[in-house]
């Protein structure tokens, strides 16, 4: 374990002011301890086969999901995110249990790192990240590229399936917006981060984009189908139809008045 703690403490070091707070920018570092760090591992949750490292992001296929270590030592601020990082992970352990749905992020297990007393052969298991398979792009991102062209009705059926399927569970998303979609190599949509995830009518624990939903205080489906309307909206622009697309040479209108 201390070789591990050596480890992940050099690996943060920067250059640091001793007048400045530890872990605070530009301080001295502040000494990371795993088993208080991380929380322990349920038994029964799905184990990524490799065990966690600083390498293990570099890997081909994955996207890790990190605890937010830059909230370490704000006590308030470091439970409030292992608390949604606990939330997504029970969310994601219920839905591995189903069988997995195309439009859904594909959950690959728990990146756990052992603080248990090697000597006594005691074995601690702690998650320190989610392991997500990785996708291409999100929406967000392909409509600044524009090309090549998305079929906006595949994409926003996919969506809503994703959400049809969640809704069936009694669980609500509640943060559906273009930067929480992403897509497959055949443009598959697929709905990800289940951090804000909850059982209809459960109070929502996070506070991120609301201008995409209509509740903000409760899981509800009405913010999932309120954010699809708005996805649909801003694929529209990115990608309108052929029909809807002015002809070569001339301006598209720009929904005033000529008066």
């Amino acid at each position: 374990m201390e070789d591990v703690t050596a480890d992940i403490v050099n690996k943060l070091k920067i250059h640091a002011d001793d007048n400045v707070a530890k872990g605070s920018v530009g301080g001295p570092p502040l000494e990371l301890d795993p088993a208080k760090a991380f929380f322990a591992c349920p038994s029964t949750y799905l184990k990524y086969p490799k065990r966690w490292s600083i390498e293990l992001q570099f890997e081909e296929g994955i996207w890790l999901k990190d605890t937010r270590l830059i909230t370490y030592g704000d006590k308030d601020g470091w439970e409030s995110w292992q608390n949604l990082l606990k939330s997504e992970l029970t969310i994601l352990e219920t839905l591995r249990h189903e069988a997995p749905h195309p439009n859904i992020a594909a959950y690959l297990g728990c990146a756990v790192m052992d603080v248990g007393d090697a000597g006594r052969g005691e074995e601690d298991l702690r998650v320190v990240s989610i392991v997500m398979e990785k996708y291409n792009s999100t929406l967000a991102e392909r409509c600044e590229e524009k090309q090549p062209p998305l079929d906006v009705t595949k994409c926003i059926e996919g969506v809503s399936a994703a959400l049809t399927y969640l809704h069936s569970k009694k669980l609500c998303h509640n943060d559906v917006h273009m930067s929480n979609v992403m897509l497959k190599d055949d443009d598959t949509a697929v709905l990800i981060d289940f951090d804000a995830c909850l059982t209809e009518g459960d109070p929502l624990k996070k506070g991120s984009a609301l201008e995409w939903r209509v509740n903000s205080k409760t899981s509800d489906p009405k913010n999932d189908w309120f954010g699809v309307s708005l996805l649909k909206e801003e694929l529209l622009k990115a990608f309108p139809p052929p029909d809807a697309r002015p002809p070569e040479g001339r301006p598209a209108c720009s929904g005033g008045s000529s008066g």
